[in-house]
């Protein structure tokens, strides 16, 4: 304490950074002699370290000029010299008390000198910062070389190491900014990945691992990122995010397989994160390049064309997740890869998902053609898509014992889709017409007009549905699809209320007691068929040895 009070007590104000910095590095060398010699006064070497630095970063914070550059960077490279030196030599003798305590210490220094290495540099020479912090780099590098294979050697050769790898990130981050940082710490975070799994070391493939989470988050933070930019040309697919992108999954896909061979504890887990990660960025890279596709479009467009624009946009949206959940099924299915084929399912979910959403209505109405539109036609495709999703799960697949319940759930988003294009075209035809009913002008009763055909939308879907559930029932008998026999009376039940709860309370009232009748003589006739082929229709295993 007295040593590194002296300059303090003895100060003429006057600025002398040689004379300063000499006096330190002559105690440091006595008190590390000491601290060599007395290998259990371990308390000397953290104390002199942080009295060295302590004086050298309050000397730069109040009394650096740039006259003072040369012997300021000199004595600070000599300090790193004086303290790494001895560690050095420790481990070429193979030294290992405190072994713990002086990793720790040999950290310190070097996040310690990287720091006032990069101030002093960023002051009068930040162009310096880069080559300096990688010089550093590869000192720390070699130091971990020298140590790889010593007796009590491997502590320090990971805790070198590491060091060697945060400086080449530090020297990442200085350089590089965008798009550029997420590409450099996307290969940086493989090459860990590698070198981890290689050197079967979890730290080091660990921080792999997380430096691509590092650079997923940079890359969301990058302009023109998430939305193109309107003042310049697109080209789907074939533009820089993309290609940072799929730099990130070919990373993460990599990794994944690099991570999969280790048999060390959390590696399995790692591998299915990596897994899901990968699958789940590219989604997001398709769902970007096709909403910036038809961005671009709509930039361009009328106000009626911008609307009909948003509308193909969230259509073909779930088209091409269906696309990408089908190419992820085969795939992990050909590769018994679960997490692979989980992804999948969850995109197709989602896609399903957004289909039903978006199908039910019809923009702009004006333009809509019955039946023949590309509404049918996308959600054709979507269904589509679910039923090679059904044979890609029907077969073996790594979901195990899950098969047949994945392979029912799908049948029941394609019955459910079906019942999304039934309602929409049925609720829009009757819409179409509304809509070119106000367009008309003259004595026509258009109130009473417009009644008539809201009534006859609901009785006309009523009437949909019980003949979409007729036609489910007839195909679960004719397929032995349980699922699809129980839906269709779901539905069944479902037509019913509604005409009895609604549909007929806008009819008169002798046209509602023949509606009442004949509902009543359907309700008669299913009942009876229902109670003579109920093992039929229920397909229980016992009654009809039918699944």
């Amino acid at each position: 304490l007295g040593g590194f009070l002296t300059p303090f007590l003895l100060s003429t104000g006057e600025v002398n950074p040689v004379g300063l910095f000499t006096y330190l590095a002559v105690l440091d060398l006595g008190l590390l002699v000491v601290a060599w010699r007395m290998d259990s006064w371990m308390s000397i070497e953290p104390l002199s370290l942080a009295g060295t630095y302590l004086i050298y970063a309050l000397w730069l914070g109040e009394s650096y000029a740039e006259n003072y550059f040369i012997p300021a960077f000199l004595f600070l490279v000599l300090f790193w010299m004086m303290f790494h030196a001895v560690h050095a030599i420790r481990i070429i003798r193979g030294v290992a008390t405190y072994s713990r305590f002086r990793l720790g210490l040999a950290s310190l220094h070097g996040a310690l000198f990287y720091i006032l290495l990069y101030a002093l540099l960023n002051i009068d020479h930040p162009d310096w910062r880069v080559p300096a912090t990688l010089v550093v780099a590869i000192l720390y590098g070699s130091t971990s070389l020298a140590a790889r294979g010593r007796s009590a050697g491997d502590g320090v050769f990971l805790q070198s190491t590491l060091t060697a790898i945060g400086l080449v990130i530090c020297a990442t981050f200085i350089q590089f900014k965008g798009m550029a940082l997420a590409q450099y710490l996307s290969v940086e975070a493989l090459a860990l990945t590698w070198a981890g799994s290689q050197w079967r070391l979890r730290s080091v493939w660990g921080g792999g691992v997380v430096l691509f989470a590092v650079a997923f988050l940079f890359l969301l933070g990058a302009a023109g990122a998430l939305f193109a930019s309107p003042s310049e040309p697109f080209t789907p697919i074939l533009n820089i995010r993309a290609f940072t992108f799929l730099l990130l999954v070919a990373g993460l896909a990599l990794a994944a397989l690099l991570v999969g061979r280790l048999e060390q504890p959390g590696a399995r887990a790692v591998r299915t994160v990596l897994h899901y990660a990968w699958c789940g960025v590219l989604l997001l890279l398709i769902s970007l390049e096709t909403n910036d596709f038809f961005a671009q479009m709509i930039r361009h467009a009328g106000v009626t064309r911008e609307q009909h624009l948003v509308f193909l946009r969230a259509m073909v949206m779930p088209v091409v997740w269906g696309a990408y959940a089908l190419l992820l099924m085969l795939g992990g299915r050909l590769e018994e890869n679960r997490p692979v084929v989980s992804s999948g399912l969850g995109v197709l979910f989602l896609a399903g998902c957004a289909a039903i959403v978006r199908g039910l209505t019809y923009v702009p109405i004006g333009e809509m053609v019955p039946v023949w539109n590309e509404r049918v036609g996308l959600l054709l495709l979507v269904i589509a898509g679910y039923g090679l999703a059904r044979k890609i799960v029907a077969g073996r697949t790594p979901v195990a014992g899950a098969a047949a319940q994945l392979a029912g759930g799908i049948q029941a988003g394609i019955i459910l889709l079906f019942l999304v294009l039934i309602t929409g075209e049925i609720w829009d035809y009757y819409a179409l017409a509304i809509y070119r009913l106000a367009l008309v002008a003259g004595p026509v009763n258009i109130v009473e007009e417009m009644s008539r055909l809201q009534n006859l939308r609901q009785l006309f879907l009523s009437a949909g549905w019980l003949v979409y559930s007729i036609i489910l029932m007839a195909l679960g008998l004719w397929r032995r699809a349980r699922p699809a026999r129980i839906q269709a009376i779901i539905l069944f039940g479902v037509s019913i209320l509604k005409i009895f709860i609604y549909d007929l309370s806008f009819l008169d009232t002798l046209y509602r007691i023949f509606s009442f009748v004949g509902l009543g003589i359907i309700l008669l006739a299913v009942s009876y068929l229902y109670q003579r082929y109920r093992g039929i229709i229920l397909g229980s295993p016992e009654a009809t040895g039918t699944p």
